[in-house]
């Protein structure tokens, strides 16, 4: 390993990133004002996140969300954050996924699934899942929440 791969290692580590960030082909903010299923370069948004999305919410429910899950809203820049949403088809209010992803590529979602009793939760990679008291945020509202929760400075 070379001095510039340790420095940037290093530099990881202190951002308590333990060393690795996704390998991302395309940049998450390239969708704002787009759908999270609009393609850019031939993937959608949930493609490009896909290894952080399956490592914070599963495989099971990250397939599900990036095969086309049902209604999206547009993806938004909120408090330098990247934020997508989308819910289940005719059950939005109770089946929902909401995701913010950092300039630093961390990625913080939370999911409300009703058929696992999921009634709004935190999840990232790596990190124990937190319970919310009131379900998961809107799009708008997500950092916002996330910093009352103690998630984002």
């Amino acid at each position: 390993m070379g001095a510039g791969a340790r420095l940037a290692r290093a530099a990881l580590l202190a951002l308590g990133l333990g060393g690795t960030l996704p390998a991302w082909a395309a940049d998450p903010s390239q969708w704002v004002g787009k759908y999270p299923s609009d393609k850019i370069e031939g993937r959608t948004l949930w493609d490009t996140l896909e290894p952080a999305l399956d490592g914070a919410i599963g495989a099971r429910l990250g397939t599900t969300v990036r095969r086309g899950w049902g209604p999206e809203e547009p993806v938004i820049a909120s408090g330098g954050w990247v934020v997508a949403r989308a819910c289940k088809m005719h059950e939005c209010g109770d089946n929902n996924v909401t995701v913010a992803v950092s300039p630093q590529r961390r990625l913080v979602a939370c999911t409300l699934v009703n058929d696992s009793q999921d009634r709004g939760t935190w999840r990232e990679a790596g990190r124990p899942a937190r319970a919310r008291a009131d379900g998961c945020p809107e799009g708008n509202d997500m950092v916002a929440a996330m910093r009352r929760d103690g998630l984002a400075p």
